[in-house]
Formats: C-alpha cells, structure tokens, sequence
C-alpha cells in the first residue's frame, strides 16, 4: 500500500489497494457507511466513487473499489445497486469487452433487489459475454445464477455448449453443475 494512504488510513484500506486515488476513495466510502451515516450516505458514496472513476480514468483499481463497496456494504433495496451498474455500463461504451465492467454490472444488477425484467435480461446479456471473454468456472456460475433469474435456460445451454468445444478452461464438473442446475430449474432437456 502507498505510504501516504497507509499513513492515512492505517486499518480500513484493503491490501489490495495500492494507489493514493483508491485507498482514499475506499476509505472515504466506508467512512460514510460506518462511522459518519445518515440517510443519504449510500447515494454520497455512489457520487464520491463515480466522482473519483471520472477524475481518474486510468486508475483500474477504482471500479473495483466502487464493486467492492457497493456489493459488500449498501443496501440492495435502495436502487444504488443499479446506479452502480450504470457506470459500469459507461465503461462498456469505451471497451465492450471489459470483463471486469461486464462482470460487475452482472453482479449489481443479479443481487439489486429491486431489479426488473429489462434489468434481469441485460444482466443475461452482459454475463454470456462475460462467459464468452473469459470461460472460468466463476463465469459460468454468474451464466447459469442469471439465466434462471432471466428464465433464459436455453440459451445460456446452448452458450455452455458452444464453449465447451471451444475451450478447456471449464472444469468438467463446473459444466456438469451447470447443465443439471438449468435443466432443473428451466425444465430445459439435456442435450
């Protein structure tokens, strides 16, 4: 960790965390969250991280730190989840093939509770593509967790199987996992 933010946030900032911009930011935020809350905290920290993604496009460790505290620390019923997702999907104009963006929107939009079809659908979208970049057992997961709650178990089916003899980067029993979880909760024959 840089030693200005160390200095500066001695115990609250992840070891992961490793420029000035990030540590700041994350201690910031949590310090709404924690010791300084009131009712508008939650959407104070979606302005203060977006503030500092936007002053600092290059730095990649702030998305992350905008996903981190969303997903871990607000309330999924306040509609800062799909605020959240948004941004991500601001990064997506730029490069729709950031996995990280595409995974994160997923996340957000998959564990809001308050999310609709339209956002379940393109929580779909953006996790086929995410599986499609980058085929990990952590994908497919997100793939199958967004087909059901889309009710999309088809699809998400045929994208397994496409990518199957595409890559060995899946692990047979994750591929396994996934089709009984579809074919179960979809009604979806095995193919």
């Amino acid at each position: 960790m840089p030693e200005q933010a160390a200095s500066r946030w001695p115990q609250s900032v992840p070891d992961w965390i490793t420029t000035p911009e990030a540590a700041d930011a994350y201690a910031e935020a949590v310090s709404l969250l924690i010791e300084r809350f009131t009712e508008t905290s939650e959407e104070d920290v979606l302005r203060l991280l977006s503030t500092a993604i936007d002053n600092f496009p290059d730095n990649q460790e702030l998305p992350e730190v905008l996903a981190t505290i969303v997903l871990g620390m607000v309330d999924p019923f306040t509609g800062v989840f799909e605020s959240a997702a948004q941004l991500f999907e601001r990064r997506l104009v730029s490069n729709p093939n950031d996995a990280f963006a595409l995974t994160s929107a997923v996340e957000l939009y998959t564990k809001s509770m308050i999310g609709t079809v339209e956002t379940k659908a393109l929580a779909f979208e953006y996790a086929v593509r995410a599986f499609q970049l980058t085929p990990t057992d952590y994908s497919l997961q997100l793939l199958v967790w967004t087909a059901v709650d889309a009710h999309k178990e088809a699809s998400a089916l045929a994208t397994i199987e496409e990518a199957q003899k595409a890559t060995t980067a899946l692990s047979a029993d994750a591929v396994c996992q996934a089709r009984n979880d579809l074919c179960k909760r979809g009604c979806v024959a095995q193919a």
